[in-house]
């Protein structure tokens, strides 16, 4: 090999071991579950909830909020049994082990005529049930379950706020309230961040 092909070679080599070296590694993508760390620091509630069937003592944040005679919670808790391929529709969660609880409670007169529930995804909440018969002191709803496959999805993908409306409509009343959280990537998963919840009109 004569002196200048083997200086080409030389050059080439190192030339690849210098693009090798500042190549920045690929960014690891953390499994779809919330992060041990933020189930770890989750504790119970400090205040008896709307809903006293909800009894997580592995609550992450959340908070409750009014509207006239209307009063709203909402929480963000962890939850081994909330997986994405759960059997169960209210088990199935994009993020494994990560819920959401919603509540609602009506504490005003009795109001007659059809109420509609609202409850959804994004800031225009979708029709989700309802009846004919008004509402009376003490009138509730509420949802204890995984989180949306592709609202937790896209905003794993896009790096967005999560947002969770829900309201109650009757004759004479309207309120609800908002629940916003963002998802920061971790080594082992995801920690809820930035958790506001307040009532809307």
């Amino acid at each position: 090999m004569n002196t200048r092909r083997f200086l080409f070679l030389v050059s080439v080599l190192s030339h690849s071991i210098f693009l090798g070296a500042c190549a920045s590694p690929a960014p690891i993508q953390p499994p779809p579950a919330v992060s041990s760390s933020a189930c770890e620091s989750a504790t119970a509630l400090s205040d008896r909830p709307l809903d006293s069937a909800f009894t997580s003592d592995k609550v992450i944040g959340g908070g409750t909020a009014e509207t006239d005679d209307f009063r709203f919670e909402a929480y963000l808790y962890c939850d081994p049994a909330l997986l994405p391929n759960a059997a169960a529709p209210e088990s199935a969660s994009a993020i494994a082990g990560l819920g959401i609880h919603t509540a609602w409670r009506y504490d005003g007169a009795d109001l007659l005529g059809p109420v509609q529930l609202e409850w959804g995804y994004g800031s225009e909440p979708r029709l989700s049930g309802g009846w004919d018969g008004g509402l009376t002191r003490g009138s509730m709803g509420t949802y204890t379950g995984g989180i949306n496959l592709s609202e937790g999805s896209s905003a794993i993908t896009e790096r967005g706020a999560i947002q969770l409306s829900f309201a109650v409509k009757a004759q004479g009343a309207h309120a609800g309230a908002v629940l916003t959280f963002e998802l920061e990537p971790s080594a082992d998963g995801y920690t809820p961040t930035n958790i506001r919840f307040e009532s809307q009109r």
